[in-house]
């Protein structure tokens, strides 16, 4: 993945057309995994793609979340690099794990739950020399 955004940090990245209910329940979801993170917070950022337009609510409610929304042909071509085969990425809500040299690392779907998504950042972190 490509652009300076991936630098330096890790990130959590979720893709939505629309930030719909699950969406924001999943980006509740990464609010928590962060903050359980403690010490290691600041080594990982969070990342909304979205062809949402209004996001006001949103970066007010996640302050700290980083939000792509335009041109949309920008956001399209961004959440691009994260397909794998035929499915639509705006319609899945996954979560997506890149690492501080922009290597995508781990696809979470809708269905794994919090807990298991933070088992995993905990330990790339912990064994990470990177971010």
């Amino acid at each position: 993945i490509t652009g300076t955004l991936w630098h330096e940090k890790w990130s959590m990245v979720l893709i939505a057309k629309q930030c719909d209910q699950s969406c924001e329940a999943r980006l509740h979801d990464v609010r928590q995994i962060h903050a359980s993170l403690e010490k290691n917070m600041n080594r990982v950022q969070r990342v909304l793609i979205t062809h949402q337009q209004d996001v006001d609510a949103l970066a007010k409610k996640y302050p700290d979340l980083i939000i792509l929304n335009q041109p949309t042909e920008d956001v399209d071509s961004l959440a691009n690099q994260f397909k794998n085969g035929n499915q639509n990425v705006f319609d899945e809500h996954g979560v997506y794990l890149v690492d501080p040299l922009g290597n995508w690392m781990m696809k979470y779907s809708s269905e794994i739950v919090a807990k298991d998504i933070r088992k995993d950042v905990e330990h790339l972190l912990r064994y990470s020399w990177a971010g």
